[in-house]
């Protein structure tokens, strides 16, 4: 009776043991999946920030291009004034400032393009809908849980 008592017992143990094992394997595996969404968020994030470098640096181009230009329409009104007479200097001022306001609209187009881009990106940062996110990274759990339950997986 000792040994039929006995068997029992560790009987139980053994068949507690495995039902511990088979929930440290689920929390696993359910750690892993996990591990996998926040990879991949951080690799949306990641893109995202790449994106917003670029637009930063083309508005930094178009920043440097805009002063070349006006260093340049700086140095040919100098040359012109003294060049020519005052009537010829005059008519040169008249024209450099004609192409100076040609220029300076290309450099504010180039800024406004600029910063229009800027602006998207920032409106596209601020417009990550988180709960949106996360009801989606749910949504996504329970489709691919149903889908592995599907093809054999035997998570939780």
């Amino acid at each position: 009776m000792a040994e039929e008592k006995q068997g029992r017992t560790e009987g139980t143990e053994t068949q507690q043991m495995l039902e511990s094992m088979k929930r440290q394997e689920r929390m696993l595996r359910r750690s892993l999946w996990n591990q996998r969404i926040r990879t991949g968020i951080a690799v949306v994030v990641a893109v995202v920030v790449i994106g917003m470098v670029n637009t930063v640096n083309a508005a930094m181009h178009d920043v440097q291009i805009l002063t070349g230009n006006a260093s340049y329409a700086v140095s040919d009104l100098l040359n012109t004034v003294n060049a020519l007479n005052l009537e010829e200097t005059l008519s040169g001022i008249d024209q450099l400032v004609s192409d100076s306001s040609g220029l300076i609209q290309e450099g504010t187009d180039m800024i406004q393009s600029s910063s229009a881009d800027i602006q998207k990106s920032l409106q596209a940062i601020a417009g990550l809908d988180v709960k949106g996110l996360n009801d989606s990274i749910k949504a996504l759990e329970a489709i691919t849980t149903s889908i592995g339950r599907f093809f054999g997986y035997k998570g939780e």
